[in-house]
């Protein structure tokens, strides 16, 4: 009897677009979420985004808020504006406030 057809043998995966410019976090990000049946590409700065852009459709962004070359807020603007592909932000930007009153000791 013949194998019955797979989702993954009709569809292809979705297509994630990895940008971020640090190699620590961007290639077992890419690396998790390859082994999640994803179809995954990766960039490392506003420009290679930009080529992965060009190179093919995409379904899905995970976008570094700080890159080298341009702010990943305005590339996230350019990437719904111009593809309508949604974006999730990265980061590991640490934001620090100052105490509140009640938290500083007399």
């Amino acid at each position: 009897m013949a194998e019955l057809p797979t989702a993954e043998s009709i569809a292809p995966a979705p297509r994630v677009l990895v940008v971020d410019d640090s190699r620590d976090i961007l290639e077992p990000l890419a690396e998790y979420l390859g082994a999640q049946g994803l179809d995954v590409v990766t960039a490392a700065d506003g420009m290679g985004m930009r080529r992965q852009l060009a190179a093919g459709p995409v379904d899905l962004v995970v976008l570094d808020v700080m890159l080298p070359d341009e702010s990943g807020w305005t590339l996230c603007a350019e990437v719904v504006d111009r593809f309508g592909i949604p974006v999730i932000m990265l980061t590991a930007c640490l934001l620090y406030t100052s105490p509140s009153p009640r938290d500083v000791e007399e």
